[in-house]
This record gives C-alpha cells, structure tokens and sequence, in this order.
C-alpha cells in the first residue's frame, strides 16, 4: 500500500477516471509529487483500488461475527498506543462502533480531548480497586496514558499510588483514578510499551510472584 493519504488518491482516481473533465495523467502524477510516469502511476491507483476492494470483502465476511481474542488484544495495544479508533478499525476491517464495544466491556474510557489532569476521564467503578500490587501495569484517567505501580502514596483520607507513566514520569494518583491493566494483559497477552523497555508480561508474572509470597507469609 502506498503512503498516500486516501483522499488525495480518491481525488485523482475521480478526476482521472470518472470526471466529466478529466485531469491528465501528467497532472495526476504532479499532484501526488512524483515524476511524470504513467506505468508508475497506474500501479499506485491499481493497488489502492485492489486494497479498497480487499477490506471491502473483508468487512462483510466480519460482518456479524463476534470480536477474536485476536481482535480484542490488537484493539487494546492499539488504543493503549494513542492509535485513532479509524486506524484501528482499518487495521481489523471493522468498523469504528466494533472498536469502542470492545473498548467498553474492557473497561476503557474513550479518548477525550477536552479530559485533563484536573477534569479526569471517568472511570467505570465494576473496573477499578483501591487495593493495588507493586508492579501492577494500570491507566491514569489524569494522563489517559498507561503506567506501573511503584508504591503506595498515603494520602489525607484515600488510598493513593506512584505511578511511573510511559511517558517516563512519576506521578502520584487516587485509586479511584487508576485502571488495573493487569487481567487484560493476562487474558490477552498484551504487549505494552511502558517506556525503558518495560516488559508488561514480565512485569505481571513478578505482580503474581510477589502476591504469592504475600499469602504464604501471612497464612
């Protein structure tokens, strides 16, 4: 597939090919910034057809079927990455309705650009807990960004946490505004970039490592 963007290729197939006014192929060639070579440019807008006509299919074979732990694990790395919920849907051959009920069920909060760090995403309480291990990979709704539990942060009448994002920052946040990550990563076997090369896998097999050790002593 090219690098085109689609509309600029849409443009030139509709002026190219179906325009009462055609354009000439050497304009054609001109707007896309290449030189002028009409064997090159008919490849670029075969394959761009082929592709259209490709996720088309696709799309309807998906059609009705119920997402894959596939589906579900690409969603969740790629929303997680700040990939657009188009990109994803393109990605699948889904379309964008698919992608958010899958985000939904998982718990996660749809992206919103007017949601800061002191107007937070709001999180579905069936998702959240106040009791978190060190280790444990969450999302902050403050920094719609994914992170690791460092250590518990007392604060005045809540329970709180350090959290070390991906962006490679440390923060101190409520319970409330924390998103345990940790059974979609066991579940689907998310591979997450949290920044220094943090190993999400790695990091949930120490979460339980540590966990059992805890009961032990205590029992």
């Amino acid at each position: 597939m090219s690098n085109f963007s689609k509309q600029l290729l849409e443009t030139i197939l509709f002026e190219l090919r179906l325009a009462e006014k055609k354009i000439t192929k050497k304009e054609a060639c001109s707007r896309l910034g290449i030189a002028y070579n009409t064997t090159r440019l008919d490849k670029i807008l075969d394959e761009y057809v082929e592709e259209k006509e490709r996720i088309a299919k696709r799309k309807a074979v998906n059609r009705g079927k119920s997402a894959s732990d596939f589906e579900v694990t690409t969603v969740v790395e790629m929303y997680l990455e700040a990939e657009p919920l188009t990109a994803i849907a393109e990605r699948l051959c889904r379309g964008t309705t698919f992608i958010k009920n899958i985000l939904i069920r998982c718990g996660l909060p749809m992206r919103d650009h007017n949601c800061d760090y002191f107007t937070p995403q709001f999180l579905d309480e069936d998702f959240t807990r106040e009791d978190l291990m060190v280790g444990t990979t969450v999302y902050s709704a403050r920094h719609q960004e994914i992170g690791t539990i460092k250590r518990p942060c007392p604060a005045k009448g809540e329970v709180g946490y350090w959290v070390y994002l991906s962006s490679e920052q440390n923060v101190a946040l409520a319970w409330y505004d924390i998103l345990p990550l940790d059974h979609l990563v066991s579940k689907y076997n998310l591979k997450l970039r949290l920044g220094s090369n943090i190993d999400t896998k790695a990091e949930l097999a120490q979460t339980l490592s540590r966990a059992f050790k805890n009961d032990k002593v205590q029992n």
